[in-house]
């Protein structure tokens, strides 16, 4: 389980799982907690820029207390994103505007080449 440091108690967000490592195109799957119900959104950067955002706003509250899990689908504007290493930012706004992230890496990694026969 992941340990919270640095945030106050009333909107504590962590990722428990801090490092991915994938290969191109396949899915992330960021198991996280928050203390309060949230509306969250992951940022998949690259270099510090922005190249991809995972929105979860269906309801107003999507991220019940407790352990959740956000997806990204491995790609970036639909395309199989280059094999290198991502910042993923996880962002949680509670219903009273209070803020918190956590940020976790993934390797995205180019599948192994087929050998010919």
């Amino acid at each position: 389980e992941a340990t919270v440091i640095g945030m106050r108690a009333e909107h504590d967000l962590a990722v428990i799982q801090p490092k991915f490592e994938v290969r191109q195109g396949r899915k992330v799957k960021v198991p996280y907690l928050v203390t309060r119900d949230a509306s969250v959104t992951l940022e998949v950067r690259r270099g510090g820029k922005v190249v991809e955002q995972v929105k979860r706003a269906r309801a107003a509250a999507n991220a019940r207390t407790g352990r959740n899990t956000i997806t990204w689908n491995g790609k970036i504007k639909g395309k199989t994103p280059k094999a290198a290493k991502y910042t993923l930012v996880l962002k949680a706004t509670a219903a009273d505007g209070q803020t918190a992230s956590d940020t976790a890496t993934v390797r995205v990694t180019k599948p192994p080449r087929r050998r010919r026969r």
